[in-house]
């Protein structure tokens, strides 16, 4: 795992050189796409060149090798991936790309948006980049190609919600959203309770309205898990290695420790853009959303929709503070380390996490350039 936390530490200290070396406390930062960018690109290069990483992408045995070798040779979608992610398999199938290469053209995308999504959104470049590794959802995407490419495309049309008052009416909007939804269904949540979001709840209210749903959780999980056990959706993994019926504590407890800030800094956030409240209700509805997680079938799969989010939340409330201070630290290692904690779990103590042992392109040149 070491090669992540160098390109981590490589990719704060770029940001720290394009940012904020040489600036005066009163000059302003500039932020650019090709600045965030150049700066990811350590990030960048080791997804780029990785190889094996993850499951679903190991060459012979994982779901992707498999789909790409059937389109291939008879064009059938096997796995009955989404009809944007097939085309776009097909696609790449028919322009004579071969599965490294295949892999490169999502990294590229995912990344591109990604970045294009930081320097648009965030304010801080530095918590952008520590909470995209420690969240997981840089590793996400190594191996979860379909959900990764939902959650790129999703960006754009999840920013105007947060930002326009009449977001429906930009054309642009409804063909993103429809790209992102047709790469993986799971960004129909995403879709959901950012659009939910929009309605004006005051604090007080949002705060009784997050302890009921919680509190009750309990009965609600098992009514809507009733109600999901009939739907095809979860009828395709019951009795998988990919079914987790059991509530998700580390999710939950992100969630919680997000919404606490926010609500902590409620004045500070509206006060700095009135339309930080959608924020803050998206922090609470995750809230409700991962106390449910036990209906979600893999919760593990929902969570990373909302990074992008809590990317957000924590670059404003840092941006809240005006001086460098003690203030600024504790409240950066109040949003780090139950990141931290997540990413520690998935890595160092759970038993798949030999799964995402690094190894490159280069180990293994006979399977990278076949045909």
């Amino acid at each position: 795992m070491i090669i992540y936390w160098v390109a981590l530490l490589i990719t704060c200290l770029l940001t720290f050189f394009l940012f904020y070396w040489k600036k005066n406390a009163n000059s302003k930062v500039e932020i650019t796409h090709l600045k965030v960018f150049l700066a990811f690109s350590p990030l960048f290069l080791v997804a780029l060149l990785r190889w094996n990483v993850g499951v679903d992408v190991v060459y012979g045995t994982g779901y992707y090798y498999k789909a790409y070798e059937a389109i291939k040779a008879s064009g059938s979608n096997i796995f009955n991936y989404e009809p944007g992610f097939y085309l776009l398999m097909r696609l790449c199938s028919s322009l004579g790309f071969n599965l490294y290469m295949f892999y490169c053209l999502i990294t590229i995308l995912f990344f591109f948006l990604f970045t294009k999504f930081i320097a648009n959104n965030s304010k801080n470049i530095v918590i952008a980049s520590i909470l995209f590794v420690l969240s997981d959802l840089y590793l996400f995407t190594f191996s979860t190609l379909r959900q990764s490419l939902g959650i790129a495309f999703a960006l754009y049309p999840m920013s105007l919600v947060l930002k326009k008052k009449y977001f429906y009416k930009n054309w642009k909007w409804w063909v993103s959203s429809i790209v992102a939804y047709s790469m993986h269904g799971t960004i129909l949540y995403l879709f959901i309770i950012v659009i939910l979001s929009r309605i004006k709840i005051k604090r007080s209210f949002l705060i009784l309205l997050t302890a009921i749903f919680c509190i009750t959780s309990p009965l609600l999980s098992s009514a809507i898990g009733t109600l999901v056990s009939h739907m095809p959706y979860f009828n395709k993994y019951f009795g998988s290695n990919m079914y987790i019926n059991s509530f998700a504590i580390t999710y939950f407890a992100i969630a919680l420790i997000m919404l606490i800030i926010s609500l902590l800094n409620y004045k500070n956030l509206i006060n700095s853009d009135e339309n930080n409240y959608t924020l803050i209700n998206i922090c609470a509805f995750t809230t409700i959303l991962m106390a449910n997680s036990k209906m979600l079938i893999m919760p593990y799969r929902i969570f990373p929709l909302f990074v992008p989010i809590y990317i957000l939340v924590a670059s404003n409330i840092l941006a809240t503070i005006k001086r460098k201070t003690y203030k600024q630290l504790f409240t950066s290692l109040y949003l780090i380390l139950p990141f931290l904690m997540l990413f520690i779990n998935q890595y160092y103590i759970s038993i798949e996490n030999n799964y995402f042992e690094y190894k490159s392109i280069f180990d293994y040149s006979n399977q990278v350039w076949s045909k």
